[in-house]
């Protein structure tokens, strides 16, 4: 069976899954492991949470 890949949300430690997210400052895909709660905390407003943005520039995405 596959090894499961934990949520790269800081402090979640549920399975994720790939998902394709817009970076919203450079308008760029990237591609990050979440869980649905997450992904769906992500995608719930136009304003993405303050955890993406940090997420984002932890894993060298953002400058």
């Amino acid at each position: 069976m596959a090894e499961e890949n934990p949520c790269q949300r800081p402090g979640c430690g549920k399975p994720g899954k790939p998902r394709a997210m817009t970076d919203p400052a450079r308008h760029k895909t990237v591609e990050l492991r979440l869980c649905d709660d997450c992904y769906d905390a992500a995608r719930a407003n136009d304003e993405p949470p303050l955890w993406f943005r940090e997420l984002l520039t932890h894993i060298g995405l953002v400058g």
